[in-house]
């Protein structure tokens, strides 16, 4: 009987630790990424902003589908697919393309998280180019608000796929 007990406090006290870690962690998380790249400006902005790239360059995802009903570059809808188990989609529109200077989009997988993204262009000269991005991921449900822990694990992903891409284009 006392073995049960202390199975049962036990049992509470692992419960109460994870709910506490979920409702604690923070709903936003925010952070910026820089790259130089030793290719023109315009190589770099045209392979970023090509939704159909980005299979090539960005781990995890398996292919990209393309809303052929949207004409203008801002508000282009796609849709990218994660790869994997648990495949999940994430709809995606362009908010902003000005060309070789700046783009943004807005990302959504459903219950799940936003991923806002906005990313600069800086010609250093005639062949290097520098970009930073600007990320908000926003919590959209529970399951989701550890992932606001993994700060540098965001970074380093990121980072990781313009080393994917820097081979590609360098």
């Amino acid at each position: 009987m006392k073995s049960l007990k202390y199975t049962g406090v036990f049992i509470t006290f692992i419960a109460a630790a994870y709910y506490g870690l979920v409702f604690m962690a923070p709903k936003e998380l925010t952070f910026q990424v820089n790259e130089d790249f030793n290719v023109p400006v315009d190589s770099v902005f045209s392979l970023m902003t090509d939704p159909s790239s980005l299979p090539q360059w960005v781990e995890g995802i398996d292919s990209v589908h393309i809303d052929d009903n949207t004409n203008s570059t801002i508000g282009k809808q796609f849709q990218i697919y994660y790869q994997g188990e648990n495949s999940m989609i994430m709809d995606k529109v362009i908010l902003s393309f000005q060309p070789n200077k700046s783009y943004s989009t807005h990302g959504v997988i459903k219950d799940f998280f936003e991923w806002d993204e906005r990313i600069e262009f800086k010609s250093l000269d005639s062949l290097h180019t520098r970009v930073s991005t600007f990320v908000t991921l926003k919590s959209l449900s529970n399951k989701s608000r550890l992932f606001m822990y993994a700060e540098e694990t965001h970074k380093q992903n990121v980072a990781s796929n313009y080393q994917k891409l820097k081979s590609l284009i360098e």
